[in-house]
C-alpha cells in the first residue's frame, strides 16, 4: 500500500530536501517515512509513501544545506489538504541581527469556524534569540466565512497588518500583507 503526501514546497533559498513522518493516528508517535530531494521551481512537492500500512497523518520537515532541520508542519492528512498554514518571519534590526523577545500577536478579524469548531480570536508568540517567530493559522479559504483575514500585531516596531492565510505548508508573513 501507497500514499500520496501533497504539499506546498518549502520557500527559502538554502532547502536540500524533505524528511516525511508518518503516523496511523492524529497525534500517535511520527516515525521517519522517508526524505525526498527538494527541486526548486514547483509550488507543491508530491511523495509517494511506499512503506506500507493505513498511515494518513504526516509531518513534514524541510532540511537546508547546513543539515539544519526547519520545525516540522502540523499534522496533516493525506490528498485532504493541509488544516493549517505555518506563517512565519524574522524581526531584525538595522545592521541584521535579531531582535529576541519581540512579542507578536495575530488576531482573526471576525468570528470564523473550522468544521464547526471556532478558530481561536488571538494567538500569541515572541520571537526567539533569532529574531524568528511563528504561528500555525489557518488558511481564510478554509474558514466559514472565508472572507475574514487576520490582524498581525508587533507593537512599537510596525503598523499592524492585514494578511489572508493560504492552504500552503509554510508562508512568509511579509509576503500575505494586503496593500
Amino acid at each position: 500500500m501507497s500514499n500520496r503526501v501533497t504539499h506546498a514546497a518549502n520557500l527559502e533559498a538554502n532547502v536540500s530536501f524533505y524528511r516525511y513522518y508518518r503516523s496511523t493516528t492524529l497525534g500517535g508517535t511520527y516515525t521517519l517515512a522517508g526524505t525526498q530531494v527538494h527541486v526548486a521551481g514547483p509550488a507543491a512537492i508530491v511523495f509517494v509513501d511506499t512503506t506500507g500500512g493505513v498511515a494518513d497523518h504526516y509531518k513534514v520537515e524541510a532540511v537546508n544545506t547546513d543539515g539544519i532541520p526547519s520545525i516540522a508542519t502540523n499534522p496533516f492528512q493525506t490528498e485532504s489538504g493541509l488544516s493549517r498554514t505555518r506563517v512565519w518571519d524574522l524581526i531584525l534590526d538595522g545592521s541584521g541581527t535579531g531582535l529576541a523577545n519581540i512579542p507578536i500577536e495575530v488576531r482573526i478579524s471576525d468570528v470564523a469556524f473550522f468544521n464547526g469548531v471556532i478558530v481561536p480570536e488571538s494567538i500569541r508568540r515572541t520571537t526567539d534569540a533569532r529574531g524568528f517567530w511563528f504561528v500555525d493559522l489557518f488558511p481564510n479559504s478554509i474558514l466559514t466565512p472565508a472572507t475574514t483575514d487576520y490582524a498581525v500585531v508587533i507593537p512599537r516596531l510596525e503598523p499592524t497588518r492585514r494578511i489572508v492565510v493560504p492552504v500552503a505548508l509554510t508562508a512568509k508573513f511579509r509576503d500575505l500583507i494586503v496593500p
